[in-house]
């Protein structure tokens, strides 16, 4: 059941692996998550990101190998390895929120990106 009008735009995020071969047709499997926008955008939602960017930044600057691997890992639609490696580098809701974070800044990049794409027709 869909939540209270609490948003005036959503981002759907889609991950899909690699194609196979499946009868006479490629498929790949994926996952989709979708993310309701805040209506208002405030400067505590700013704070936020901004302390998620800081966290990503730095398990991109201390773990580059296991950045690889994770990134190896949602090409390859392995799901649950991707998981397994986001669990052991911090990569979780409940890491950015005890760092004073939420992974919020993922998803307004995401949105940032997508209005991008579909600014261009």
């Amino acid at each position: 059941m869909p939540a209270a009008a609490s948003s005036l735009a959503a981002v759907a995020i889609g991950v899909s692996g690699r194609t196979q071969a499946q009868s006479k047709f490629e498929v790949a499997p994926g996952r989709n998550v979708h993310v309701d926008l805040p209506v208002e955008f405030s400067a505590n939602h700013v704070a936020l990101a901004a302390k998620d960017a800081e966290i990503l930044l730095s398990i991109l600057k201390d773990k580059p190998k296991e950045v690889e691997e994770i990134v190896s890992a949602v090409g390859a639609g392995n799901f649950k390895e991707t998981q397994k490696i986001a669990e052991r580098i911090g990569i979780t809701e409940d890491y950015f929120v005890k760092q004073g974070g939420g992974l919020f800044a993922l998803v307004i990049v995401i949105a940032i990106g997508c209005a991008l794409l579909l600014a261009h027709d």
